[in-house]
């Protein structure tokens, strides 16, 4: 829920005092500083503010019950994100389960969600026979975008790569008069020689058409038309990507650069050194980026601290733009609905209602209540029959209330909070970031000392040794 400030419209107001640190110099910056947090904290959403997401999120599991699925929604509730991006989805989502598919794993999360999916199509789904520890589902590359709330509510059209091969997916939003944002998550493959890899992929598919372009720059040439086109029709643009190659500079850039766009996060904090967006880049080189059209000017953005985000390899990229700029006015703000237990459509509710308000009803002797009073009142209502009628209509509420409560089950697709599991919870992340870093990937130190404070687990407990079969 945003929140109102009279502060500055470039100002976050932040989430908690550890956000509270100033952008230091670039001789100052340790390792540690940079496995953290990068740029201006996510703090509380200013109202007027549309957030934006995007990161590599790694492959969702097969199963809506995974909970990945759960972190996946608990961390965009919890940072307020309007429109989420994700890379490498790695789901075949066409052959899954209708409970499996991506719908059932953000149900009920909010009063209003729109999605666009997109994933490699060109190929034939895969004998479950023939694989050998491989899940039918499961297909390297595909992207997606997650739409809530505010942003649900103006979406004006959505696609797909048009060649099929999942390369990317967009969804368009309509503002006042002739005001629209396009906003894209792409992902482009990285070199790779693996059978089923998405670089393979898109090779076999190329081949296939007689086309000898590398996936990588035909990636870019096919994205740079497709851009072109809408930056013409008139059309603010955003691309997030995961580019699997540094955004400052060489092919990617020039291909923005030709586009009039620029990598928004890195200009709007330009006093910082660039920073790795990949755990096992120990390069700094940013591979992940956001590139936007002149128009959109940004209000805050920046990185997540390593393993902060759903996601586990790549840091959650991020950034706040207004809604005049969004949409060209500010929409007053929308109201929540709360689901109706009692439906008078419904008889089977209705008898349950009854069965309940009834009792209730003869518990209290309301109805004899009732009659007894009407029967003695013969003009105004004397201070005894005044406080009567005030205690039969206060007891007929809250039965009312008893029975509009208990009659039907809301199955809202949640459970109950249960503390147990969320300790265990803590500690499988806390105990999995320590893998990672002893596995040589970035992890963001205070984010891994507060999740083994969380988990309650002894400080020292850092000092681990792999087993040899890591």
């Amino acid at each position: 829920m945003a929140h109102s400030t009279a502060r500055a419209p470039n100002i976050l107001l932040p989430r908690q005092a550890r956000f509270a640190t100033a952008a230091v110099p670039t001789f100052s910056i340790n390792t540690e500083m940079i496995n953290d947090s990068w740029g201006l904290p996510p703090g509380l959403k200013l109202d007027d503010t549309l957030r934006v997401g995007f990161q590599n999120f790694g492959g969702f599991p097969e199963f809506a019950s995974h909970f990945k699925n759960a972190s996946f929604r608990q961390f965009i509730l919890q940072h307020d994100f309007d429109i989420f991006g994700l890379a490498e989805t790695n789901l075949k989502w066409c052959i899954l389960p209708a409970a499996s598919q991506f719908y059932e794993r953000i149900r009920n999360t909010w009063p209003k969600t729109h999605t666009s999916l997109a994933y490699n199509r060109t190929v034939p789904s895969r004998d479950s026979r023939k694989l050998k520890g491989q899940s039918e589902f499961r297909q390297y590359g595909g992207v997606a975008l997650l739409s809530t709330t505010q942003a649900a509510h103006r979406v004006s059209g959505s696609g797909r790569d048009p060649t099929g091969l999942g390369r990317w997916t967009w969804t368009s939003y309509k503002g006042r008069s002739s005001v629209s944002l396009k906003v894209v998550a792409a992902y482009r493959p990285c070199l790779s020689d693996g059978a089923l890899s998405t670089f393979s992929q898109h090779v076999n598919y190329f081949h296939d058409q007689d086309d000898d372009r590398c996936p990588r720059q035909a990636f870019l040439d096919d994205l740079k038309k497709d851009v072109s086109q809408w930056i013409k029709d008139g059309e603010q643009v955003v691309v997030m990507l995961d580019a699997n190659g540094d955004v400052r500079d060489g092919a990617i850039n020039q291909t923005f650069d030709d586009l009039g766009m620029r990598e928004v996060l890195l200009e709007f904090n330009s006093e910082l050194p660039a920073t790795a967006t990949f755990s096992r880049n120990h390069q700094e080189t940013p591979i992940d980026g956001i590139f936007a059209t002149p128009s959109v000017q940004l209000q805050g953005g920046g990185y997540f601290a390593f393993g902060e985000g759903p996601g586990s390899d790549h840091r959650c990229l991020w950034f706040d733009i207004s809604y005049q700029t969004a949409f060209g006015h500010s929409p007053p703000p929308m109201g929540t609905f709360k689901a109706r237990r009692l439906t008078c459509t419904d008889p089977r509710i209705r008898q349950r209602y009854n069965d309940l308000y009834r009792p209730y009803v003869q518990q209290h002797r309301l109805d004899m209540r009732s009659y007894t009073l009407q029967s003695s009142v013969y003009g105004p209502l004397s201070q005894v029959q005044a406080t009567e009628f005030e205690n039969i209509s206060s007891l007929r509420a809250q039965g009312m209330a008893y029975a509009t409560h208990n009659c039907r089950k809301l199955n809202m697709g949640e459970v109950d909070f249960n503390p147990e599991i969320n300790t265990l919870r803590k500690n499988i992340l806390a105990w999995n970031l320590q893998v990672r870093k002893l596995q040589g990937c970035r992890v963001g130190s205070r984010y891994l000392q507060r999740t083994i404070s969380a988990a309650d687990l002894p400080q020292g407990s850092t000092a681990l040794l792999l087993p040899a079969h890591w």
